[in-house]
C-alpha cells in the first residue's frame, strides 16, 4: 500500500514538473533551439543526476545575467533547477539506479518540512478558490503551471513553496551524491566555486567597463571597489552578500582538496572580491563568526594547544571584524548600522505579533511581505516606511511568521541533523562510527571543512537577512548544505531514528493534517476580499446615469463586509419583472423585486451575531429565470458603519 501510495506521489510529481518544465516553450522571446538546449538539463538528470547537478550548480549563479538577452523576465535560474528535478523525477519512476538513500535523522525532517511547505500552500490555496470560484481558480492553476510559472511574480506562496521544495530535492540529491563519492562531491563543489567567481568577474568587469569612462581609469575603479555596491545577476545586493560569502569558503576548500593550484587561488580571490563589493555587512561579519565556529570545532575535537591558539586566533578575528563592520562608512544606498539595527529589532518585533495570532502554524507561506504592515509598530513605519510591505531581514524570523512554531521547528530539526552530519566529516566524534572500509583523506577534510563552513556562514546571515528567498543564493545554499551532509554520511553508519521522534514526526503530520481545515477558515476570515467578486465583469463600467458597476449573468457572488451593514444597487436588463435571492454565508438574507432596467437599492443590516471574518461571501441568484441569461448590473458595495 505505502508502495504504491509512493509511486503515485512520483508520478503526480513528475507529471507536474514536466508541465511546467514544458511551459518554457511557450514563453515569449525563447528561440526553440534555447528551449531544446535547455531541456537537455532534465535529460542529463534522468541518465546520471550527479553530472545533472554538476550542470545545476554550474549554471544557477549566473543563468540570469548569461540568458538576459533573451527574455529577461524569466526566471533562468529557476529553469535550470524545475528541469532538473522532472528528470530525476523521471528517473524515480521508471527505477533507475540512484546514490545511497538518506537516513531516517535526515530523511524524516527533509518530508516533514515538505509537509509543512504542502499544507501552507493548501490553505492559501483554498482562499484563492474563495477569491476566484471554482472554475476560474481551476483555469488560473492550469495557466500557472502550463505557461506563467518562469514569469509570474504575483503569487508569492507559490514561489515561496517552490523556492523550499526545489531547496530540498537539491539537498538530498547532494546529500546522496556526496556519501556516494567523495570525487561526486568535488565536482558539484567546483562547479559551484568557478561559478561563484564568474558571477563576481562580471560583477568586476562591469566596475570597470564604468571606470573606462574617466581618464583617471585606476583611481575611478578603485573608488567604485571601496565605496559602490553591485550585484548584476539579481537586485538583492545582500542576497548576493550571503552566496558569496558561501561560495567563498566552498572554494577554499576546493582549493585546498586539489592542492590550491594558482587557477584556484584565483577562483579564491574572485570570490573575496564579490563578497566585498556586495557590500554586505551581515555577510562580512559573518564569515569571522564562522570561522570562529570551525576554529572551536577543532579545538574540540582536536584538543590541544593548537585547537586553543586557533579557537583564540578565530575570537581575535571575529572582535576585529565585528568593530571594522560597525564603524565602518556606509555604501551605495546602505544605512547606518545603528538604523539598520533598529529596523531588524522592530521587525522582530513585528514576528512576534504575527506568531501571538498565528502561533502554531503562521499566517502563511509568502504572506509576511503581504502582511507585515499590520503588524508593524508605528515607530518602525516611521523610519522605516517600506515595511508596510517587507520581508522580516531574518530568515529564520520569516519562516516563523509565515509557518508557525511547528514550521520552524522542524526547519531547525533539518538543519541541526544536516550540520551534525557535515561535523562528522571533520573529525571524529564521540558518537561517531566509521563505515565498513571508509577512509580519511586529507582531500575530504578539506572539502568537508569547506561546505561546512560555507552552509554556517550562510545560516549566520540569516540572522540579518533573508538570502533563502533569492533563488540563486537559495540554490547555492541547499547543494552546499547537502554536500556537507554527505560526506558525514559517507563516514558514518546510518542509525535508526530514535522512538521519541518518531512520535514526534507522527504528532507533526497528525496536528498538521487535522489543522487544514481550521487553518483555511482562519485565512479566510483574514483575507482581504474588498471589492472582489465571483461572475461578475473583470473591469468597472459607467451607466449611462453615472453608476460605476460590474456585469454578471443570472448569477454572481460578491465579498461585503462581515461585520457592518452595508448598501449597493442593482440592476436587471430582461423584459419582466424579476426576483432577486440574496444568500450571505448560505442562508437567505432577502428577496428583492427587481423591475426592468431600473436601479434597485439594496441594504443588509448588521447580522446580530457577527462572523469573526473581515469578509462573508453574498451570492446572488435571478429566481425562475430557467433558461434564460439576465444580464444585472452590480454596483459597488458601500459599508455603512457598525450598526
Amino acid at each position: 500500500m505505502l508502495s504504491a501510495a509512493a509511486t503515485l506521489a512520483r508520478a503526480a510529481t513528475a507529471v507536474v514538473l514536466l508541465a511546467i518544465a514544458l511551459s518554457i516553450f511557450r514563453l515569449d522571446w525563447v528561440p526553440l533551439p534555447l528551449a531544446a538546449a535547455l531541456c537537455a538539463t532534465a535529460v542529463l538528470a534522468a541518465l546520471n543526476p550527479p553530472a545533472g547537478l554538476v550542470v545545476v550548480a554550474a549554471s544557477t549563479p549566473v543563468a540570469m545575467y548569461a540568458l538576459r538577452r533573451w527574455n529577461p523576465g524569466v526566471a533562468w535560474a529557476e529553469v535550470f533547477v524545475v528541469l532538473f528535478a522532472a528528470g530525476w523525477f523521471v528517473r524515480r519512476l521508471t527505477g533507475g539506479r540512484g546514490d545511497p538513500s538518506l537516513p531516517p535523522a535526515l530523511r524524516v525532517p527533509v518530508w516533514l518540512f515538505a509537509a509543512v511547505v504542502l499544507a501552507s500552500t493548501i490553505v492559501q490555496m483554498s482562499v484563492d478558490r474563495a477569491r476566484l470560484g471554482w472554475p476560474e481558480f481551476a483555469a488560473w492553476m492550469l495557466r500557472y503551471f502550463t505557461r506563467d510559472f518562469f514569469v509570474s511574480g504575483s503569487d508569492r506562496y507559490l514561489h515561496a513553496a517552490a523556492f523550499f521544495l526545489e531547496g530540498l530535492l537539491l539537498f538530498a540529491v547532494a546529500a546522496r551524491a556526496a556519501a556516494a563519492s567523495g570525487r561526486k562531491a568535488r565536482r558539484v563543489a567546483g562547479a559551484l566555486a568557478v561559478a561563484g567567481a564568474a558571477a563576481a568577474a562580471l560583477n568586476l568587469h562591469e566596475l570597470i567597463a564604468s571606470a573606462r569612462r574617466f581618464d583617471a581609469f585606476w583611481g575611478m575603479l578603485w573608488q567604485h571597489i571601496a565605496t559602490a555596491r553591485l550585484n548584476v545577476h539579481y537586485a538583492d545586493v545582500n542576497a548576493a552578500g550571503s552566496a558569496f560569502a558561501l561560495l567563498l569558503f566552498v572554494s577554499a576548500g576546493v582549493a585546498a582538496a586539489r592542492s590550491a593550484s594558482r587557477w584556484w587561488a584565483g577562483v579564491v580571490l574572485l570570490t573575496t572580491l564579490g563578497l566585498w563589493m556586495s557590500g554586505s555587512r551581515t555577510a562580512l561579519m559573518a564569515c569571522p563568526m564562522a570561522l570562529t565556529g570551525m576554529a572551536a570545532l577543532a579545538a574540540r575535537q582536536r584538543a590541544g594547544r593548537r585547537g586553543r591558539i586557533a579557537a583564540g586566533l578565530g575570537a581575535a578575528i571575529l572582535l576585529a571584524a565585528v568593530v571594522a563592520v560597525v564603524y565602518a562608512p556606509t555604501r551605495g544606498n546602505q544605512q547606518s548600522s545603528s538604523v539598520a539595527t533598529q529596523v531588524r529589532v522592530e521587525m522582530a518585533h513585528t514576528t512576534a505579533r504575527m506568531v501571538r495570532e498565528r502561533p502554531l502554524f503562521g499566517i502563511g507561506l509568502g504572506q509576511f511581505y503581504q502582511r507585515s504592515g499590520e503588524f508593524s509598530s508605528p515607530a518602525l513605519l516611521a523610519i522605516f516606511p517600506r515595511a508596510q510591505h517587507e520581508n522580516a531581514h531574518n530568515n529564520f524570523l520569516q519562516i516563523l511568521g509565515e509557518t508557525g512554531v511547528v514550521g520552524l521547528g522542524v526547519f531547525l530539526w533539518l538543519l541541526a541533523a544536516a550540520l551534525r552530519r557535515g561535523a562528522a566529516a571533520v573529525g571524529n566524534s564521540r558518537d561517531d562510527v566509521l563505515a565498513p572500509g571508509a577512509v580519511r583523506t586529507t582531500r575530504a577534510d578539506a572539502l568537508g571543512w569547506g561546505t561546512l563552513a560555507g552552509a554556517t556562514v550562510f545560516l549566520l546571515t540569516c540572522l540579518g537577512g533573508h538570502p533563502l528567498l533569492t533563488r540563486e543564493a537559495a540554490y547555492a545554499f541547499w547543494i552546499v548544505l547537502g554536500l556537507a551532509t554527505g560526506l558525514g554520511l559517507s563516514r558514518a553508519a546510518p542509525a535508526p531514528l530514535p522512538l521519541w521522534l518518531k512520535g514526534l514526526a507522527a504528532l507533526v503530520v497528525v496536528s498538521l493534517v487535522g489543522s487544514i481545515p481550521w487553518q483555511v477558515a482562519a485565512a479566510k476570515a483574514h483575507a482581504d476580499f474588498e471589492h472582489l467578486g465571483i461572475g461578475v465583469s473583470e473591469h468597472w463600467e459607467t451607466s449611462d446615469d453615472g453608476v460605476r458597476y460590474r456585469g454578471a449573468t443570472t448569477t454572481a457572488a460578491l465579498f461585503v463586509p462581515g461585520e457592518t451593514a452595508f448598501r449597493f444597487s442593482v440592476q436587471q436588463w430582461s423584459a419582466q419583472v424579476e426576483r432577486l435571492e440574496l444568500r450571505l454565508d448560505g442562508r437567505v438574507a432577502d428577496i428583492v423585486t427587481l423591475p426592468p432596467r431600473q436601479w434597485v437599492d439594496v441594504t443588509i443590516q448588521a447580522r446580530s451575531i457577527r462572523p469573526d471574518a473581515r469578509f462573508s461571501r453574498l451570492d446572488l441568484r435571478i429566481l425562475d429565470a430557467g433558461e434564460r441569461a439576465v444580464t444585472i448590473r452590480i454596483s459597488k458595495v458601500q459599508p455603512l458603519g457598525p450598526q
